[in-house]
């Protein structure tokens, strides 16, 4: 179940359910596009300034009896750019749709929790990822 949930939390998902939003209701999509499109680019560019910057090995790397469940879209862990971009998933949509906060957050720390079950991350990289994934949203939405 956890490998699926990583898997879903792959970041062209979130593109493609913008894609079928706006398809949805393109007036209200094109609302939202400029911040969450902002909020990504920002995440991600901090992401991998971050990451490429600290290299912390891995966890199914560096301790024994850990084994990786999936393959990591990279070789360093901290932060978790899959925490981030769920969490900039969730501040942007519970922002825009009042009443899916406690949905959305819930998801974002399952998808924390699975890439420490799967073996890729720490705690701690979970909780930045989360912490870079909330204030690149922030950022965006008060430009947007």
């Amino acid at each position: 179940m956890f490998y699926l949930i990583t898997r879903v939390a792959d970041g062209w998902v979130y593109f493609a359910l913008m894609a079928v939003y706006l398809l949805a209701r393109t007036s209200a999509a094109l609302l939202v596009l400029p911040a969450f499109t902002a909020a990504y680019l920002l995440e991600t560019g901090t992401y991998f300034l971050i990451k490429n910057n600290v290299k912390r090995v891995r966890p199914f790397k560096k301790i024994e009896g850990i084994t990786s469940l999936v393959i990591p879209p990279d070789e360093f862990s901290f932060p978790s750019g899959h925490t981030a971009a769920a969490t900039v998933f969730a501040v942007i949509c519970s922002s825009s749709f009042p009443g899916s906060g406690p949905l959305m957050y819930s998801y974002a720390a399952i998808v924390g929790f699975s890439r420490i079950y799967n073996g890729v991350h720490y705690p701690g990289d979970i909780f930045a990822g989360a912490a870079l994934g909330a204030v690149s949203a922030k950022t965006a939405l008060v430009f947007f």
